[in-house]
């Protein structure tokens, strides 16, 4: 798997190729290190950034409905993900713009991509905006 901002200094690095055990699948863990926009591809995203990282998240089209993303804090800074207007977290109002982790390393978050739009199956410690 290509390391995502490769181009830009690599502020994407995968740790560790996806692995089989028993009955499923573990996904590698990518490293964040530096603002950008977060792929849209299954796997876990362990943002490691010194300062608040600044992330942005797309759409996910209709081929890629079902993509999971767990994003989690791996450092005690809060991270804010922008997806505007494109995040369900089954909370009255509709959709929301932002998921801001607490200053806490294990704050995150699981996106489920559905509809073309991010739904929020698990949350630890966000404010939603």
């Amino acid at each position: 798997m290509p390391a995502f901002g490769q181009a830009s200094g690599g502020a994407f690095l995968p740790s560790q190729p996806a692995k089989v055990t028993g009955w499923s699948v573990i996904p590698p863990v990518t490293l964040i290190t530096a603002n950008g926009a977060i792929p849209v591809e299954s796997g876990i995203y362990r943002i490691i950034t010194t300062g608040a990282a600044a992330l942005t998240l797309r759409a996910p089209t209709a081929a890629e409905e079902g993509t999971t993303l767990v994003i989690t804090a791996g450092t005690a800074v809060a991270h804010v993900i922008t997806a505007t207007g494109l995040i369900q977290n089954g909370i009255t109002g509709g959709a929301k713009n932002t998921a801001a982790t607490a200053a806490f390393i294990g704050s995150g978050i699981t996106l489920v991509a559905l509809n073309g739009q991010w739904f929020v199956q698990a949350s630890v410690v966000i404010t939603f905006g």
